[in-house]
């Protein structure tokens, strides 16, 4: 069976950069433009993903909110998220839950090694 992977970034480029990369790398990638659609992939999957990967910060829904909103739809996913600025703790409502950040920019390479560390943790 295939790992499922949710990437959630606004920036298109970046997403697709990402997406193909883990997709080379033998993973099943859903994307999702903001954490609006992303929220609706995660009710959708019933807990299918492995692995969320996220921005923290996008339009119409931010990615902490995005989780936050998720809950227990997110099921046993770990979760890396993705900001601009420095994430140095992990925020409340991921306590328990193995989670991971990246400071952007950051090449897409290095996105798929950090994913794969953190499915392997």
């Amino acid at each position: 069976m295939t790992t499922k992977i949710l990437l959630v970034e606004d920036e298109d480029p970046l997403r697709g950069a990402i997406a193909k990369t883990l997709r080379e790398r033998g993973y099943e990638v859903d994307e999702a433009c903001d954490g609006e659609e992303g929220l609706e992939k995660i009710n959708a999957a019933k807990g299918a993903y492995a692995l969320v990967i996220c921005d923290v910060a996008m339009p119409v829904l931010d990615g902490l909110s995005m989780l936050k909103a998720a809950g227990k739809g997110l099921g046993s996913a770990r979760v890396l998220l993705m900001s601009g600025y420095a994430v140095d703790e992990t925020p409340a409502e991921l306590k328990g839950r193995t989670v991971a950040s990246i400071r952007k920019p950051i090449p897409h390479a290095q996105v798929a090694d950090e994913a794969g560390a953190l499915l392997a943790a």
